[in-house]
């Protein structure tokens, strides 16, 4: 991963803030999963995104998030382990937002 060096736009920088609200509600909630919360999506292919730009990788491998999914979609995922997986997403994509103003 390359956590150095990037510079965001004003609209990368303002979805990384909604995707970080959204991991948020996550994981201070005892919802369960609310599905797709990518905000990062609408870039032009997703070597844009900024979470690609930092993994080097397409959608969000490298990252935690398949991890969640997978473990919130299942029938019996316990509200208290999908919020365990949420802080874990919560704190990369923080990193991700911070690496492209340091």
């Amino acid at each position: 991963m390359n956590w150095k060096g990037h510079r965001w736009s004003k609209h990368q920088r303002e979805a990384l803030e909604r995707e970080v609200q959204g991991w948020e509600k996550v994981e201070g909630t005892d919802r369960q999963w609310p599905g797709d919360l990518c905000d990062l999506d609408d870039f032009a292919g997703c070597m844009a995104c900024p979470v690609a730009r930092v993994t080097g990788l397409p959608d969000c491998d490298g990252t935690p998030y398949y991890k969640l999914s997978e473990y919130a979609r299942k029938p019996r995922a316990k509200s208290a382990e999908v919020k365990r997986r949420a802080r874990v997403m919560l704190g990369f994509t923080r990193r991700v937002k911070r690496a492209g103003t340091e």
